[in-house]
């Protein structure tokens, strides 16, 4: 189940938190944008901790390539990164004219 973290933001910063069924240690992000943006990072953060206390850890970091840029859209994959609370935090967005940007998360729980 893919759960969308960021929806047509126009400002950086965090989405909210996801609390996970169980602990996966499989990530995906893919993210789409409009408005030609010319840079746009995104971090996957995690936790183990409730989410309400702050203890949040960069999982990965993906800054849009030339070609990304350009195809309005990345995805990124994070393995080996066990937690149970996730969200994704617009790190970078500038340039062009009025950029959004949305993103989707899926992660694959093991039994």
């Amino acid at each position: 189940m893919a759960w969308k973290m960021l929806d047509a933001v126009s400002a950086t910063g965090a989405s909210e938190p996801v609390t996970l069924r169980m602990i996966p240690d499989e990530h995906t992000v893919h993210a789409t944008w409009t408005g030609a943006p010319t840079a746009v990072t995104i971090k996957l953060q995690g936790s183990l901790l409730n989410p309400e206390e702050g203890e949040w850890e960069d999982l990965a970091e993906h800054s849009a390539t030339a070609e990304e840029i350009s195809n309005q859209s990345a995805m990124f994959h994070v393995v080996d990164k066990p937690v149970r609370y996730v969200r994704v935090d617009l790190d970078t967005l500038t340039g062009g004219t009025s950029p959004t940007v949305t993103t989707l998360y899926e992660a694959k729980e093991h039994c």
